[in-house]
């Protein structure tokens, strides 16, 4: 377990991250010790999250013009501080099945965020998290333990519904 709600470490599978800035587009790539490349390009329309992606690291679409991440498959387990932060474009993310965490701020100011399902996985939500997003209902699962403060302040949410046996821990 690599999420201890306070940080993220990226796991050692993972050699390299490089960015490319050049005219109009900025690259990010993600290179595997077998030299395989997962590249994100922030100017497109839409991303598909490699099946095997665990960790959605810090800033990644910060302040992108993505609308849209696909990967119904995906395997994404956290959502690093900022991931998604402040992108004005972004409406439309898969569902993430397998997520535990997800950190501070790491959707705030989403603004055409209006739909997200929190997996029966999700153990923490950091602060912020969902700050300024156009969520209106949330659904929160039997197995959250941790919402950190303000994490909806600033939204639309008028309904949260916590399937929980106890109100989780909130700092």
């Amino acid at each position: 377990d690599c999420f201890d709600g306070a940080s993220i470490t990226i796991p050692n599978t993972i050699t390299n991250v490089e960015t490319n800035w050049g005219k109009n587009v900025v690259s990010t790539y993600v290179s595997t010790p077998n030299n395989e490349k997962f590249l994100l390009n922030k100017r497109n329309q839409e991303n598909t999250l490699d099946p095997n992606t665990k960790i959605i690291g810090p800033s990644l679409y910060r302040f992108s013009e993505v609308s849209e991440i696909k990967g119904s498959d995906n395997k994404v387990e956290y959502i690093s501080e900022y991931a998604f932060a402040e992108d004005n474009y972004l409406f439309k993310l898969p569902d993430f099945s397998h997520l535990i965490g997800i950190q501070k701020h790491a959707f705030s100011n989403c603004h055409g965020l209006d739909e997200f399902t929190f997996a029966d996985s999700l153990k923490f939500i950091g602060e912020n998290a969902f700050e300024g997003t156009g969520l209106k209902e949330v659904y929160l699962p039997k197995g959250i333990t941790t919402i950190e403060k303000n994490a909806f302040i600033n939204s639309k949410v008028k309904k949260i519904f916590l399937e929980a046996d106890e109100i989780p821990e909130t700092f």
